[in-house]
């Protein structure tokens, strides 16, 4: 804190606490009971406001309706009945903190709504739960006995109460965190009547902890109960019961050296408070003394030991008289056959069999827990038959649950595991109540906006419970397996969820498991758990042995049968389940674990049926101290039972709902005076109500049946909810009138204030509009461009003029210049006339286009005319004057063309300045002035676009050149790389393979056997036999390479003797390749070459010698050109031998050097022989070798026919790809691997070309796309026979038609010719006529002519009719044939097609 802080300073420390300085003293800032209602909702601040509440003594602090509760570790005056009176009727919100207004909530809500509510107390263990669930329970007991229930239900209330001491006797022990931990889970369903009284109770156990009551643990004590009774009894009990002076004599007690239990209280008076309550549950004296008979027995039992009886194995009870009271306090005759004998069935008989002295230690330890908890049983048995009343399911009920919290020991078990996962279930239903149903209540009523995020513990609990591999479900198959262990059982679950890649997230694997698995650990929502599994499967068997319950059955004491019948039920009720679920019982197997889990499974499915309320207990301190708050501890347990996530929910979410219906029902009835709320939905009504209230719209949100408010702005609302009506009535019709008023104002003053803004926008759009457009179309661009054309002209003439000097005067170079700079003038002339047509068109300048593009043309713009009229399209110029007339000065604008015209504005250059503009438009009228604006607008774009294309060619060039600079450098990067990786692989490559090889050799008489085998899985990689002769050859050569003779040849040696054997031979020595060489020698990879591996790298080199020499081998006196081109090539290969003979020279190198030009040329020349231009189709297949020769050649002009890998892919991709085939690099690159002999990375393409393989896939590869390319053309020849015959019918059936319209002018003109005939007047002929003689005919008269023409015109439409039917018949017939084909065509189609 600073030394001096003005007044009214706000101070605010690291840990969130905040401070007021008032007249210069720090005034700490007043808490708050709800922590919603801090300004400033962080972690911090929630934590200062829970310490300083704590540390007033204020122990409860709410979050929304969530109480958290902070163990003060005393007893505070805030208990009492005094006390509670401060509590009824109030309302939860207006409540003070405390578990009473809890408690007072679910009581008010199941009166008025008569459904079920839950109160689930929840926290660590030693939080204070079970302190809890009493005050909670003494306050429901005093709720009802202040109601009409009357004194039966004040008795009830008494009883339940009652029950309190004997279930915390017997079921609670001290334990290294409490004092009174709760060793089982209790939920106690109290039903209420409608007046309120109780009607009677129902109480639920669970899991009670039943291996305290043979083991405890360091500062653990047993149950209350056995301390009690050593504590308490009279003098006549003692006697009767033989108790020792006190607990330490006893071994189930004095384990851990604990006795007192100072933190809880003295267990003398405890005993006589549990005596007095079992006198309030219906125990009388009788039963209560055979029931610590019961008790009794179980102590005095686990002072009974075992020993070997004499030469003998098996046990006999070391004290026969300890055993002799255990039975008769038990009632029993004798339970020793129990503890020293097992029964084993078979069919037909009975055995029973002699225990050793520890099975009788563990047969005496199980019968101690099973006594004692059947003994719980029955109590709780008792008591509920006491407190049951009139109890049924109709009755709405409070439950109240008060179960183990989290638990976290140094060895956790079994009991650890179920209580873990119970809070895990719980946790679950607190988040699916807080978070969930918030969730789904916001989609249910479209309420967008709120984002809800938590952390969903499902996948624990699917790992614990989840059939058919969660742990549980692991344990009980393990529990029915013949010779199962704890061991295989803990094994089993990393083998379910530890697998490789699916491992799953709340299984904590360790990085080292151990040989045997005796432990695992899982993730929880409160922390990490380790737990170890000895005894699992023992204490997950909860069956009884026949003779067990017969004995019982048969003793004297009534409890002790009782007990006996209960042991019965839960057998047959087990029984029963299995059958149900489908399950095999195996040797009379009850499993506690899924007994625990379906009792788990029906609480949550009680409380989902419930309104739940949650009590959240903390501890301030693992210390049991007073006022000492650990805010670190704190704030874990906050993180973990999910409240920080709920202070957010409540914070930004809504946490006040008010019903529509409720308010509505309510208050419309009253208000249909005031106008308008007539017509009003609920929804509308509600949101009224909220006008009137003045909430922001950020305070709340209409749903689809409710209104959602934020917190604390309900407030108005819900006093209109709880307030009588006759109070609320008349503020409410006034505010309703008051609202009535403004809103019928509304949209009077918002048609004023609409009409407002759109006058000013219309104005502001036409001042502008007139201001831009007024000179903006104009068409003085004509003027200027003719001035351009004409020094154009002018130019084109001058170059005519030069040219045709420079050809009088002689000088040969000038016309060329000349012509080149004629041609560049005519072409920026064409480029200035087509940029001036775009610009003419983009301003709406028909006249100017059409110029412009004639002008292009005429300078031989080719595609000018086509441009021009894409442009008058797109821009929408129907002619010459059309944009013209189609504008005024005071046309409008779009928003969107004011905008581009100022743009256009702000980009153009100067090209005069106002005073020279003025001059230029002085004198001339309005339609010369535009005229002139227009001119110098379109020169002006005119050459800023020029300038724009200049530049825009220029940036494009630079950047191809940049571009094509970075594609030559990253090239020849990625060769490199390329290069470095394939290396880095062959040597990865070749030490893998070293390292896992191991070669061997054993020797058979002459004979000796060479084997190389995989170490890994021990599989032969190579085998040779070999002569003794041969052996020992190589075992002197090894001698002279092994040095130092030690029997092994290091690396030193090796590369020794490789650089002597190079020197030697007059080769380059490189120290890489002799390194790969010693890496596939040295198969062990140990550093050396042994003999056995020295002998493999002979034999696999004598191997690879012997193959490369029978690929060009031909009989004896093969020559040196057979290794490259071999005999029996084809003619072409044979003439390359005789060029590669000449290209060999005087030098007599195996491999091709560098030869002469001319050799070079002619094995080029004698390649192409065979070529086939690209794209060319496929006749026959052909030896491809010459073309990857030929190839290789135009790659490497002077090479010597070796390549490397990528040399190699490029010379048979490219061929290939010339030839129209496909070959993929994968299957270059195995080719490449495969005639790499020496794998020393290099081909000779001379041997890869004769290899028989290589022809014969290539000659299939060749043979296949032959046929591919028939089968094309035979379907396209197929096709264009169907298509010329339809073309064929097309043609017929016009023709048809053109006959059939002949035919019909023939026939209307005979008929014609007929009518006319008929109308002519019949003349009998003159004597000595001759109708056959022309000149004995007379001249015919002007109608008999025209019918003459008539006849004949008919005679040549018939005759021609006749010719259109001869050709009609002839196209049907070829038809007919043409469809046969087109058939036989499609079937041969579908037959090259076909599979």
């Amino acid at each position: 804190m600073p030394a001096a802080v003005g007044t009214g300073a706000i101070v605010k420390e690291q840990q969130g606490t905040i401070a007021k300085v008032v007249t210069g003293k720090v005034v700490m800032a007043p808490t708050v009971p709800d922590c919603c209602q801090l300004t400033e909702l962080t972690e911090a601040t929630v934590l200062t406001n829970i310490e300083r509440r704590y540390m007033d003594n204020k122990m409860y602090t709410f979050t929304g309706n969530i109480l958290l509760a902070v163990n003060p570790y005393e007893r505070l005056p805030i208990y009492e009945e005094q006390y509670m009176a401060r509590f009824p009727d109030v309302a939860i919100s207006k409540a003070e903190p405390h578990v009473f207004a809890s408690a007072e909530e679910a009581y008010q809500r199941i009166r008025k709504d008569r459904r079920a509510q839950s109160i689930v107390v929840s926290g660590e263990s030693g939080a204070g739960k079970t302190e809890t669930n009493k005050y909670l329970m003494r306050y429901l007991a005093w709720r009802s006995r202040g109601g009409k229930g009357g004194t039966g239900g004040a008795d009830l209330a008494n009883a339940i109460l009652q029950s309190n001491p004997i279930l915390e006797g017997f079921g609670n022990a001290k334990t290294g965190r409490n004092n009174n931990s709760s060793r089982f889970g209790k939920f106690i369903r109290i039903h209420f009547d409608p007046k309120g009284g109780v009607g009677g109770a129902v109480m639920s156990t669970y899991l009670l902890e039943k291996s305290r009551v043979v083991f405890q643990g360091p500062n653990e004590r047993n149950y209350h109960s056995f301390y009690m009774l050593q504590a308490g009894a009279s003098a006549g009990e003692r006697a009767s019961f033989s108790l020792e002076p006190g607990p330490e004599k006893y071994a189930f007690l004095n384990q851990s050296g604990c006795y007192a239990n100072t933190g809880w209280g003295e267990d003398s008076k405890e005993y006589a408070a549990m005596r007095t309550a079992m006198s309030a549950v219906g125990l009388n004296e009788t039963t209560q003394l055979e029931m610590l008979s019961v008790l009794a027995s179980t102590m005095h039992l686990g002072n009974v030991d075992f020993n070997k009886v004499a030469n003998e194995e098996y046990a006999c009870a070391a004290d026969e008289a300890r055993l002799a009271l255990a039975s008769h306090l038990l009632g029993c005759e004798d339970v020793g056959p129990l503890l020293l004998q097992r029964s084993m069935k078979v069919p037909g008989a009975v055995y029973n069999i002699q225990l050793t002295p520890p099975q009788a230690t563990a047969a005496r330890n199980a019968f101690g827990k099973q006594v004692y908890c059947l003994l719980f049983d029955w109590i709780v048995a008792r008591i509920n038959d006491s407190i049951r009343g009139n109890a049924n399911d109709a009755m709405p009920f409070i439950g109240l649950l008060d179960v183990f919290g989290f638990e976290i020991f140094e060895v956790n078990s079994f009991e650890q595991l179920c209580i873990n996962f119970a809070n895990e279930k719980l946790h679950q239903f607190f988040l699916k109540f807080v978070f969930k149903m918030e969730e789904e209540i916001y989609k249910a009523e479209a309420i967008a906006g709120i984002k809800i995020e938590y952390s969903d513990n499902q996948p624990c609990i699917d790992l614990i419970e989840r059939p058919p591999m969660g742990i549980f479900k692991l344990l009980d198959s393990m529990c029915k397996t013949p010779k199962a262990t704890d061991v295989k059982f803990c094994t089993s679950i990393f083998d379910e969820h530890a697998k490789p890649g699916k491992q799953h997230a709340h299984l904590v694997v360790p990085k080292r498991r151990p040989r045997e698995d005796t432990e695992f650990s899982v993730r929880h929502f409160a922390g990490e758990v380790r737990y170890a599994c000895t005894n699992f499967l023992e204490k997950n068997n909860d069956s009884l042995d026949t003779s067990f319950k017969d004995m019982l059955l048969q003793a004297s004491n009534g409890v002790t049968r009782a007990l006996a019948q209960i042991a019965a039920d839960r057998d047959e009720s087990a029984t029963a389940g299995n059958a149900k679920s489908g399950a095999r019982s195996v040797g009379g197997f009850a499993s506690v674990s899924k007994r625990f889990v379906d009792d788990i499974n029906s609480l949550v499915n009680t409380l989902n049926m419930t309104t739940a309320h949650f009590v959240r207990c903390m501890k301030p301190n693992a210390r049991f101290k007073k006022l000492d708050f650990d805010r670190a501890m704190i704030k874990t347990q906050l993180q973990c039972n999910g409240t920080l996530e709920a202070v957010q929910l409540m914070r930004h979410g809504y946490p006040n709902r008010v019903p529509y219906d409720l308010m509505f029902d309510r208050y419309k009835k009253h208000l249909l005076s005031v106008p308008g709320v007539k017509d009003l939905t609920p929804a509308q009504f509600c949101e009224v109500l909220a006008a009137i209230a003045n909430l922001d719209a950020s305070d709340y949100a209409l749903g689809v049946t409710k209104m959602f408010l934020k917190a604390g702005k309900g407030k108005f609302l819900e006093e209109l909810k709880e307030k009588p009506i006759d109070e609320v009535l008349p503020v409410l019709k006034a505010k309703m009138i008051e609202w009535e008023r403004r809103r019928r104002a509304l949209p009077l003053i918002a048609k004023f204030l609409h009409m407002q803004v759109k006058r000013c926008r219309y104005k502001r759009e036409r001042r502008l509009a007139v201001y831009v457009q007024s000179h903006r179309r104009g068409v003085l661009a004509r003027r200027a461009f003719k001035a351009k054309l004409a020094a154009h002209r002018a130019a084109t003439e001058a170059a005519r003029i030069a040219k045709a000097e420079a050809a009088r005067s002689g000088h040969a170079h000038r016309p060329s210049t000349l012509s080149a700079e004629v041609a560049k003038a005519e072409a920026q002339a064409r480029e200035y006339a087509e940029v001036q047509a775009e610009v003419a068109a983009e301003m709406g300048l028909s006249e100017q286009v059409a110029e412009s593009t004639a002008a292009a043309e005429a300078l031989g713009g080719e595609k000018a005319s086509v441009a021009a009229k894409a442009l008058q399209e797109k821009y929408g110029l129907g002619g010459a004057g059309k944009g013209r007339a189609a504008r005024g000065a005071f046309d409008l604008m779009s928003p969107r063309s004011s905008e581009k015209l100022a743009a256009e504005a702000v980009t153009l250059p100067e090209i005069l300045d106002p005073k020279a503009l003025q001059a230029l438009l002085q004198g001339m009228d309005y339609s010369m002035m535009e005229t002139e604006i227009e001119a110098i607008v379109l020169k002006a774009k005119t050459e800023a676009r020029l300038r724009e294309r200049q530049r825009i060619h220029e940036i494009t060039e630079a950047v191809r050149l940049e571009a094509q600079r970075k594609l030559k450098y990253h090239v020849s990067l990625a060769q490199k790389q390329i290069r470095e990786e394939l290396n880095q692989r062959v040597t990865a490559e070749v030490k893998s393979h070293a390292m896992v090889q191991k070669a061997s050799f054993t020797a058979e008489g002459e004979r000796c056997t060479l084997r190389v085998v995989q170490q890994k899985d021990h599989s032969e990689t190579f085998t040779k036999t070999l002569k003794t002769k041969e052996v020992d050859a190589i075992r002197a050569m090894f001698k002279q390479w092994d040095v130092d003779g030690d029997g092994a040849i290091s690396y030193s040696e090796f590369i020794a003797v490789m650089k002597s054997v190079a020197e030697r031979q007059g080769k380059p020595f490189s120290e890489k390749r002799v390194q790969a060489m010693f890496a596939l020698a040295d198969l062990d990879k140990n550093g050396s070459v042994d003999f056995a591996e020295f002998l493999v790298m002979q034999v696999q080199k004598a191997d690879r010698a012997k193959l490369k020499a029978e690929l060009g081998a031909d009989g004896a006196g093969a020559s040196d050109d057979s290794r490259f081109l071999g005999v029996g090539a084809s003619p072409g290969l044979e003439r390359l031998k005789e060029v590669l003979s000449e290209k060999k020279g005087a030098n007599g190198k195996d491999r091709v050097g560098t030869g002469d030009h001319a050799s070079i040329a002619s094995f080029s020349d004698l390649a192409s022989a065979t070529d086939l231009e690209p794209g060319a189709p496929l006749t026959e297949a052909i030896d491809l070798g010459p073309q990857f020769l030929r190839e290789y050649l135009r790659f490497n002009r002077n090479g010597n026919g070796c390549l490397e890998l990528e040399q190699f892919v490029a010379v048979l991709e490219t061929t290939l790809l010339k030839r129209g085939l496909r070959v993929y690099r994968k299957q270059l690159e195995g080719m490449f691997r495969a005639a790499d002999f020496d794998e020393d990375g290099i081909v000779e393409l001379h041997q890869f070309v004769q290899l028989d393989s290589v022809k014969r896939y290539f000659d299939t590869l060749q043979k296949r796309e032959i046929q591919h390319q028939q089968q094309a053309r035979e379907q396209n020849e197929a096709q264009q026979r169907a298509v010329v015959l339809q073309h064929q019918k097309q043609e017929a059936e016009r023709q048809a038609g053109d006959r059939r319209r002949s035919q019909e002018i023939a026939y209307r003109q005979q008929q014609q010719a007929n009518v006319y005939a008929a109308s002519m007047p019949q003349v009998p002929p003159s004597p000595g006529w001759d109708a056959s003689s022309p000149a004995m005919r007379p001249p015919m008269s002007e109608g008999e002519a025209l019918l003459s023409h008539r006849l004949d015109q008919a005679q040549r439409q018939l005759a021609m009719v006749a010719q259109v039917n001869a050709v009609e018949r002839d196209l049907q017939l070829a038809l007919q044939m043409g469809a046969g084909s087109t058939s036989a065509g499609t079937g041969r189609s579908a037959q090259v097609n076909g599979p």
